[in-house]
C-alpha cells in the first residue's frame, strides 16, 4: 500500500506496532477494519458472533465477494478481504 499522504504526518513504524480491535464486523465494523489497513496499522483483533446474512449483503464489505460469502461468519469474510490486501488479522 501506498502511504504517501501520511509522509511527515504519521510515524508509521509506531502504527505498525499498534493494535486496533474491531467489535462488530458488520456494514460500519467491516469498513473500519478494512480503512486500518489504509492507515497502516497492521495488528487488528476482529470480533462478531454473526453471520452474513443475504439481507445485509448490500451494504457490507463482503459484497465484492457476491453470493460467495452469504453465511459466513462476519469476522471471517472482514479477514479473508483483509489477506487479499497481504494482511492477517488476529479473530476471535
Amino acid at each position: 500500500m501506498d502511504f504517501h499522504r501520511t509522509q511527515g504526518i504519521l510515524d508509521l513504524a509506531v502504527i505498525r506496532t499498534k493494535k486496533i480491535v474491531v467489535i462488530g464486523c458488520g456494514s460500519g465494523g467491516g469498513d473500519i477494519a478494512l480503512d486500518g489497513l489504509s492507515y497502516g496499522f497492521r495488528q487488528v483483533v476482529l470480533i462478531d458472533p454473526d453471520v452474513l446474512k443475504i439481507e445485509n449483503l448490500e451494504r457490507h464489505v463482503g459484497r465484492v465477494g457476491g453470493m460467495s460469502y452469504v453465511g459466513w461468519p462476519k469476522v471471517e469474510v472482514v479477514r479473508a478481504l483483509m489477506v487479499a490486501q497481504g494482511v492477517d488479522p488476529a479473530s476471535i
